[in-house]
């Protein structure tokens, strides 16, 4: 085995117990066995939020973070003042998004 691929076997059993250690991590706070949630992790499960509810990795699904008029402070620089934010009307499928400009967040 050269240096390489040494390299590149010793990184692979790293990220292994990495997942091994996260699905662990998942099983513990989630009524799934970690052998579940490792096949899961494998085979990209992508959940919405009310799968996300049911496997136990979610608590609560709220449709506002903040109410309409809730005051915001900002720490360091000062900001200028804006309009209310618009978040989406409905909330999409997890599946449907594949990264995070795919939201809908726009300043009115």
């Amino acid at each position: 085995m050269s240096i390489d691929e040494f390299q590149i076997h010793e990184h692979l059993k790293s990220v292994q117990i990495d997942q091994k250690n996260i699905a662990r991590v998942i099983a513990d706070n989630t009524s799934k066995g970690s052998d579940v949630v490792e096949k899961d992790m494998h085979d990209r499960k992508t959940l919405n939020p009310n799968d996300a509810k049911d496997y136990g990795l979610v608590h609560e699904i709220k449709s506002e973070l903040f109410p309409a008029d809730s005051e915001f402070i900002s720490i360091g620089e000062p900001v200028q003042k804006q309009g209310p934010i618009q978040i989406m009307q409905q909330i999409p499928q997890a599946g449907n998004l594949t990264r995070s400009a795919d939201l809908d967040i726009v300043t009115i």
